[in-house]
Protein backbone atom coordinates (compact mmCIF):
# COMPACT_ATOMS: atom_id res chain seq x y z
CA UNK A 1 0.00 0.00 0.00
CA UNK A 2 1.55 3.19 -0.91
CA UNK A 3 1.68 6.19 1.73
CA UNK A 4 -0.95 8.12 -0.29
CA UNK A 5 -3.27 4.81 0.28
CA UNK A 6 -2.77 4.72 3.76
CA UNK A 7 -3.39 8.22 4.58
CA UNK A 8 -6.57 8.15 2.81
CA UNK A 9 -7.96 4.98 5.14
CA UNK A 10 -9.44 6.46 8.29
CA UNK A 11 -8.24 4.71 12.00
CA UNK A 12 -11.73 2.09 11.44
CA UNK A 13 -9.86 1.20 8.01
CA UNK A 14 -6.63 1.24 9.07
CA UNK A 15 -7.10 -0.95 12.21
CA UNK A 16 -9.63 -3.45 10.25
CA UNK A 17 -6.83 -3.94 7.96
CA UNK A 18 -4.63 -5.41 10.56
CA UNK A 19 -7.07 -7.52 11.79
CA UNK A 20 -8.03 -9.21 8.78
CA UNK A 21 -4.34 -9.93 8.28
CA UNK A 22 -4.34 -11.41 11.26
CA UNK A 23 -7.34 -13.73 10.56
CA UNK A 24 -8.83 -12.30 13.79
CA UNK A 25 -12.64 -11.83 13.97
CA UNK A 26 -14.42 -8.37 13.49
CA UNK A 27 -17.73 -8.70 14.99
CA UNK A 28 -19.05 -7.54 17.90
CA UNK A 29 -19.66 -10.95 20.34
CA UNK A 30 -23.66 -9.45 21.44
CA UNK A 31 -22.83 -12.10 23.87
CA UNK A 32 -19.94 -10.99 25.62
CA UNK A 33 -20.26 -6.95 23.95
CA UNK A 34 -23.86 -6.18 24.50
CA UNK A 35 -23.40 -2.33 25.17
CA UNK A 36 -20.90 -2.33 22.55
CA UNK A 37 -23.29 -4.37 20.25
CA UNK A 38 -26.00 -2.44 21.01
CA UNK A 39 -24.06 1.17 19.79
CA UNK A 40 -22.92 -0.83 17.02
CA UNK A 41 -26.60 -0.87 15.87
CA UNK A 42 -27.71 2.29 17.27
CA UNK A 43 -25.05 4.30 14.61
CA UNK A 44 -26.75 6.34 11.91
CA UNK A 45 -24.28 4.24 9.51
CA UNK A 46 -24.68 1.09 11.29
CA UNK A 47 -24.23 -1.84 11.84
CA UNK A 48 -20.44 -1.03 12.89
CA UNK A 49 -17.87 -4.11 12.95
CA UNK A 50 -15.38 -3.89 16.27
CA UNK A 51 -12.75 -1.86 14.72
CA UNK A 52 -15.11 0.95 13.29
CA UNK A 53 -16.56 0.62 16.74
CA UNK A 54 -13.31 1.02 18.39
CA UNK A 55 -12.49 4.17 16.26
CA UNK A 56 -15.60 5.97 16.75
CA UNK A 57 -15.95 5.75 20.73
CA UNK A 58 -12.37 6.68 21.00
CA UNK A 59 -12.79 9.76 18.42
CA UNK A 60 -15.82 10.23 20.25
CA UNK A 61 -13.77 10.63 23.56
CA UNK A 62 -10.67 12.68 21.69
CA UNK A 63 -11.99 14.81 19.68
CA UNK A 64 -16.10 15.29 21.15
CA UNK A 65 -18.39 17.17 18.73
CA UNK A 66 -21.31 16.20 21.31
CA UNK A 67 -21.20 16.10 25.58
CA UNK A 68 -19.25 12.90 26.32
CA UNK A 69 -21.40 12.39 29.37
CA UNK A 70 -23.33 10.59 26.56
CA UNK A 71 -20.92 8.69 26.03
CA UNK A 72 -20.49 7.52 29.43
CA UNK A 73 -24.23 6.79 30.30
CA UNK A 74 -24.36 4.49 28.41
CA UNK A 75 -23.92 1.75 30.85
CA UNK A 76 -20.85 -0.46 30.04
CA UNK A 77 -20.31 1.16 26.83
CA UNK A 78 -16.85 2.56 27.76
CA UNK A 79 -15.60 -0.62 29.66
CA UNK A 80 -16.37 -3.18 26.77
CA UNK A 81 -14.91 -0.65 24.00
CA UNK A 82 -11.76 -0.89 26.86
CA UNK A 83 -11.81 -4.45 26.74
CA UNK A 84 -12.38 -5.40 22.82
CA UNK A 85 -9.24 -2.98 22.54
CA UNK A 86 -6.90 -5.14 24.59
CA UNK A 87 -8.06 -8.10 22.96
CA UNK A 88 -6.89 -6.59 19.49
CA UNK A 89 -4.01 -5.36 20.95
CA UNK A 90 -2.91 -8.71 22.51
CA UNK A 91 -4.17 -11.03 19.23
CA UNK A 92 -2.01 -8.42 17.14
CA UNK A 93 1.09 -9.18 19.22
CA UNK A 94 0.81 -12.65 19.22
CA UNK A 95 0.58 -12.91 16.14
CA UNK A 96 3.22 -10.35 15.21
CA UNK A 97 5.35 -12.47 17.44
CA UNK A 98 4.64 -15.75 15.21
CA UNK A 99 2.77 -17.30 18.34
CA UNK A 100 0.15 -20.27 17.63
CA UNK A 101 -0.72 -21.50 20.95
CA UNK A 102 -3.61 -20.61 23.37
CA UNK A 103 -3.95 -17.74 25.25
CA UNK A 104 -6.35 -16.23 27.39
CA UNK A 105 -9.36 -13.79 25.92
CA UNK A 106 -9.67 -10.22 27.30
CA UNK A 107 -13.27 -10.34 26.42
CA UNK A 108 -14.15 -13.17 29.01
CA UNK A 109 -15.53 -12.02 32.32
CA UNK A 110 -15.28 -14.74 35.24
CA UNK A 111 -14.41 -18.22 34.96
CA UNK A 112 -11.18 -19.86 35.65
CA UNK A 113 -7.37 -18.60 34.89
CA UNK A 114 -7.03 -21.32 32.90
CA UNK A 115 -9.68 -21.22 30.61
CA UNK A 116 -7.78 -20.54 27.11
CA UNK A 117 -8.71 -20.61 23.73
CA UNK A 118 -6.45 -21.42 20.15
CA UNK A 119 -4.82 -18.00 18.44
CA UNK A 120 -7.85 -17.40 15.69
CA UNK A 121 -4.64 -18.07 12.58
CA UNK A 122 -3.31 -21.00 14.85
CA UNK A 123 -3.09 -24.52 14.03
CA UNK A 124 -3.26 -24.76 18.28
CA UNK A 125 -3.44 -27.93 19.73
CA UNK A 126 -5.81 -27.33 22.54
CA UNK A 127 -5.41 -29.80 25.80
CA UNK A 128 -8.20 -32.30 26.24
CA UNK A 129 -9.10 -33.43 29.71
CA UNK A 130 -8.55 -37.03 30.29
CA UNK A 131 -11.70 -39.08 32.09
Amino acid sequence: MSQNQYDKRRAGGRLAELIAEAGIDHTIDEGRLTALHNYSLSASDGPLDGPQAVARIRNEIVHPKRPQDELYRQDGLVEEVWFLTQQYLVLLILHHIGYTGTYQSMLRTGGWAGDVEPVPWGLAAVPTAQP
